[in-house]
C-alpha cells in the first residue's frame, strides 16, 4: 500500500499544476474530509487541493509512538490514543493550529500502535503556509484555531476546578476524621 502511494507520487510529479491539484484534491477527499476544519464548503477548493498535495505518509509498526503534533489521520491500522481505541479514519492532532503562544493547550498525547499503521498528516506549518494565499481558508482556520483555543482553555479550567473541589472534598473528609478520632 505504501509502495502504491509513492508511485503516485512520482506519477503527480509529471502532471501539470492543476492536473496534479484536481487528483490530489480526488484522492485526498476522503482525508480531508475527515477533519471539520477542511470542509469543502468552508474553504477554496485549490487551498484543498494544496493541502492534499502536502499530506505525507507515515508507517508504524506494532507498539511503535505515533506523536501528535501534527493533524494526522490514520489511512489503515490500529492504534490507542487516551484509552480509545482509534482505527482507520480516526483523526488526531487537530488542535495544531492553536497558535502557538497558546501552545500549551494543545492535546499532545501520542498514539501507541497496536498493529502496524498508516498515517498521512501535515505540520501546523504547512497548513498555514498554504492558507496564506487563500483568504477565505485563512480566516476560516483562524476562526477553527480560536475556537479551539476558547474550547481548550475551557476544559483546562474545567479540569483545574475539579481538582479543586476534590482536594477540597478531601481535605473536609480526612478533616472530620480526625475530630472524630480526637475526641
Amino acid at each position: 500500500e505504501y509502495s502504491r502511494i509513492a508511485s503516485y507520487e512520482v506519477l503527480l510529479e509529471k502532471m501539470s499544476s492543476q492536473l496534479r491539484g484536481d487528483t490530489a484534491l480526488l484522492m485526498g477527499a476522503k482525508t480531508l474530509e475527515k477533519v471539520w476544519y477542511l470542509k469543502i464548503n468552508d474553504v477554496e477548493k485549490e487551498f484543498l487541493a494544496i493541502v492534499a498535495l502536502s499530506l505525507k505518509a507515515s508507517v508504524y509498526e506494532t507498539r511503535e509512538l505515533i506523536m501528535s503534533e501534527d493533524l494526522t489521520v490514520i489511512v489503515k491500522g490500529m492504534c490507542a490514543r487516551k484509552l480509545r481505541i482509534m482505527v482507520k479514519g480516526a483523526v488526531f492532532g487537530v488542535d495544531c493550529i492553536i497558535p502557538d503562544n497558546h501552545s500549551g493547550l494543545r492535546d499532545v498525547e501520542p498514539a501507541h500502535c497496536l498493529t502496524f499503521v498508516q498515517t498521512t498528516s501535515i505540520s501546523r506549518a504547512t497548513i498555514f503556509e498554504v492558507c496564506e494565499p487563500f483568504p477565505v481558508a485563512m480566516e476560516h482556520i483562524r476562526r477553527c484555531a480560536r475556537h479551539l483555543t476558547l474550547r481548550a482553555a475551557l476544559r483546562k479550567h474545567l479540569e483545574r476546578v475539579k481538582a479543586k473541589m476534590r482536594r477540597a472534598r478531601h481535605r473536609a473528609a480526612h478533616g472530620v476524621e480526625a475530630r472524630a478520632k480526637a475526641e
